[in-house]
């Protein structure tokens, strides 16, 4: 009788988790940035939707590496490898920003911006258990348009100073 009673518990509690799991999953994929966990090998033990549409991949294929380095700007390779053995051999969080390259289907329907590079913004932290690394949990975020906007602002500054420059160069031309 009370070993009936204990495994009706646990049913209900294996049922409450599930149904925890699945509102997770469906909060995660809704969510506009990416959000994975994966080893330190950096094999995924869990990806959200953004994460896929993000990278091209297809979420019922095989585990494909996170972060993998042939995604990303050469001149920014050696910084990703950087980060993630900081990542795996430490204890805190840690930020990248950093170029991919966008998935060829993206580039080739938006012409407005001929760039095939993606500024993300990647954050991740170390799980550890026991003094040990555990996983590392991270999130992607798109930040494209952020880097647009500030290259549109320097541009912008480096406009009206050369304007002034020539003015005043033409004022004292005049004089």
């Amino acid at each position: 009788m009370e070993r009936a009673k204990l495994l009706e518990t646990l049913q209900l509690r294996q049922q409450e988790v599930y149904a925890s799991e699945i509102r997770f999953r469906r909060l995660a994929d809704a969510m506009p940035i990416g959000i994975f966990m994966a080893t330190k090998d950096r094999l995924p033990l869990y990806s959200n939707q953004c994460m896929h549409d993000m990278f091209a991949t297809d979420a019922n294929a095989p585990p494909a590496v996170i972060l993998n380095e042939d995604v990303f700007a050469n001149e920014d390779k050696s910084a990703v490898e950087n980060f993630w053995q900081k990542l795996i051999t430490g204890t805190s969080t840690a930020t990248l920003e950093v170029r991919t390259r966008k998935p060829v289907s993206e580039t080739l329907h938006h012409h407005n911006n001929s760039s095939e590079f993606r500024w993300i913004l990647v954050t991740c932290i170390p799980e550890l258990r026991d003094g040990s690394l555990k996983h590392i949990t991270g999130c992607i975020t798109d930040v494209s348009n952020i880097k647009q906007a500030e290259e549109l602002q320097r541009q912008r500054v480096k406009d009206v100073t050369e304007s002034r420059k020539q003015q005043e160069a033409f004022i004292d031309m005049t004089r």
